[in-house]
């Protein structure tokens, strides 16, 4: 079983839940079943230990007791007054910036398989990213996706999470309610839900290649495999552009059969030089020399189309100066990468 870290930022995760369900929705004043929440976890994703359930949060304003918190977490009890004056002044993102600190002390110390961020705030995002790039899988359990900020729903998979907030009699909510969590996640499906989003995306056909970039490079041919041999994907020709594959998730079959929509030319474009650049820059030096090269070599163009493509890249952040050795794809940098091959 995956060993699962889970980082919260309490005061974003139960206001968000709150308002989600409803204001005091079972009583007066509601708390929260920490039981009920790891164990959604661990059915969902992973055993989940207390050392590695991290909630951050002024403790002066919630009884860190209700609903077991105290029993499953490890608590980072937050002094964030400022000093002095007449008013309790907060400071402004004082636990986001705790809580990133304590995430990079988790991964540098005993890195778990998979982490979780529980809060819809933006300002985690840099954060996220930064787990990506330690080589560990990371999901935000959000406690409400409709208020989740755009650029996490752009960049990462989210779940939302449960309805857990006690009855007045202390008994849980029955069931996930609020919830679209699969039975399990896995590789397959996280292929489905980027397939899904670049179908939403672009309308169109979406080639095979371009899937394959916004998965983690040395997994995404057995992830795909895995989805397929699940009876989860179908492939198939572009009929508006002999040769290049497409694929489509098989519930969205028509009286049986995948529907063969065409692509688009910059959508092909796009996935198959990021997928040949992406499959020949392991072991590449960081220079824009290398770079260069390899782009000229995986692309066959001369210099000056090369050097357009190597600003394009950077342009879009695919190519990030403080981590020039590879390629970063999401939703949000492929979706400029493609506008900017469309134009060429």
């Amino acid at each position: 079983m995956k060993r699962v870290a889970l980082f919260m930022d309490y005061e974003n995760f139960y206001t968000s839940l709150k308002e989600r369900t409803g204001l005091n929705p079972y009583g007066t004043p509601p708390s929260l079943d920490f039981l009920q929440l790891v164990a959604f976890v661990e059915r969902h994703f992973g055993r989940l230990e207390p050392a590695d359930f991290i909630v951050a949060a002024n403790f002066s304003h919630y009884n860190e007791q209700k609903g077991g918190l105290n029993k499953v977490a490890t608590l980072l009890r937050l002094d964030s007054f400022k000093p002095g004056g007449r008013h309790h002044l907060v400071l402004k993102n004082y636990a986001d910036m705790r809580l990133a600190l304590e995430v990079g002390r988790h991964l540098t110390q005993n890195p778990a398989d998979l982490y979780l961020i529980a809060s819809g705030d933006g300002d985690f995002v840099a954060v996220a990213h930064a787990i990506e790039q330690s080589g560990r899988s990371v999901y935000f359990l959000v406690p409400d996706i409709h208020r989740t900020a755009a650029e996490i729903r752009e960049q990462f998979a989210c779940y939302e999470a449960p309805d857990i907030f006690q009855r007045d009699d202390g008994d849980p909510p029955d069931g996930d309610s609020g919830t679209d969590i699969p039975e399990e996640v896995d590789s397959a499906e996280v292929v489905c839900n980027w397939l899904g989003r670049l179908q939403r995306e672009f309308s169109a056909g979406i080639p095979l290649d371009l899937l394959k970039v916004l998965l983690p490079p040395e997994n995404a041919a057995a992830w795909v495999n895995k989805a397929y041999g699940e009876g989860r994907l179908d492939f198939w020709e572009a009929p508006n552009m002999p040769g290049v594959k497409c694929v489509s998730l098989r519930s969205a079959r028509l009286r049986g059969q995948p529907v063969r929509q065409a692509t688009r030319p910059e959508l092909a474009k796009s996935g198959a030089i990021l997928q040949a650049l992406i499959q020949r820059s392991t072991g590449i030096g960081t220079s824009r020399k290398a770079w260069l090269q390899l782009i000229k070599e995986t692309q066959g163009l001369p210099s000056k189309k090369a050097k357009k493509l190597y600003e394009d890249l950077t342009a879009c952040g695919m190519l990030d100066a403080a981590y020039p050795d590879r390629l970063r794809v999401n939703m949000e940098n492929l979706r400029d990468f493609i506008r900017r091959q469309k134009a060429a």
